[in-house]
């Protein structure tokens, strides 16, 4: 059975929820972020902020256009389900956040 859109939504609040122990209405909004940032950056590049594990706001421009990333992907990373990779158009390299830090998507 292929998995659908609200599948995802829900399994990553479910992650969120129970990584970051806060309300569940606030993990499921942290999950609709993340699912539209991530479709976002499949499309080209958008703008975020997030909170670093140091407690600063990092303000950030990324992408995961499939033309960018292939071009630099060496396959040495580690897939991981707790945080989002990112190609970071500022840093010009690879970057990752928790997924239960993210703050806003322009």
């Amino acid at each position: 059975m292929k998995k659908n859109f609200r599948h995802d939504v829900m399994s990553l609040a479910h992650r969120i929820f129970s990584l970051a122990q806060m309300s569940w209405s606030i993990a499921l909004k942290k999950a609709w972020l993340i699912v539209k940032l991530i479709t976002k950056m499949h499309k080209g590049v958008a703008s975020f902020q997030y909170q670093k594990t140091d407690g600063s706001i990092r303000s950030a421009q990324g992408t995961l256009l499939k033309s960018i990333t292939d071009l630099l992907v060496n396959g040495n990373g580690k897939s991981n389900d707790k945080t989002v990779a990112y190609f970071d158009i500022e840093k010009q390299a690879f970057r990752c956040f928790k997924i239960e830090n993210i703050l806003t998507i322009a």
